[in-house]
């Protein structure tokens, strides 16, 4: 009804528990190989070197669409893993989903460093103000917001990004984990 034929996801347990990391990329990955409408992010832990390994090999899956990355809840810091994490996004051009750890401008030096790279900062307005910063003075035109989770229906968020920024780097996404 809704015109969406695609969706990108990863499994919640990959991201609640750095444990689980492989096996829910494998899972994943194995029920993405059977639905046709279902398109997987590999998530990587960059602590487990084994996720790297698992996350070169899924990309080059068509249905895997890109890196998901979730400092919070794995309880490590962007800022010290991140060049480790963009480096290997930007060889492999692909796209990282990154989930906010802080405002969200902490991605400008690493989107401006690693160009190959797209960056989607997920939960437009989870910190408040600095969506619209971090899209603007992306020097390589390479960061995104996407609309998941309720923070952005608050405070008109989304309203404020379209008005300083536009609609074109402002993704649809749900946040939606579905039990199976």
């Amino acid at each position: 009804a809704c015109n969406i034929d695609k969706m990108l996801c990863s499994t919640f347990s990959s991201v609640l528990r750095t444990e689980d990391v492989e096996e829910e990329n494998e899972y994943m990955l194995g029920l993405s190989q059977k639905v046709d409408h279902l398109y997987q992010w590999v998530v990587i832990d960059p602590r487990n070197k084994n996720t790297y390994a698992q996350a070169d090999r899924m990309l080059d899956s068509a249905k895997c669409v890109g890196i998901k990355l979730h400092p919070p809840c794995h309880g490590y810091s962007f800022e010290e893993f991140g060049d480790e994490l963009c480096s290997f996004a930007d060889a492999r051009r692909v796209i990282v989903q990154i989930h906010p750890e802080n405002a969200p401008d902490y991605i400008l030096p690493f989107a401006n460093k690693y160009k190959n790279a797209t960056f989607i900062m997920a939960h437009v307005c989870t910190h408040g103000q600095g969506n619209e910063d971090a899209i603007a003075n992306a020097e390589n035109g390479n960061v995104y917001v996407d609309t998941s989770g309720i923070a952005s229906s608050r405070n008109k968020g989304i309203e404020t990004v379209v008005e300083k920024v536009g609609s074109e780097r402002i993704l649809f996404g749900t946040d939606t984990y579905a039990s199976g």
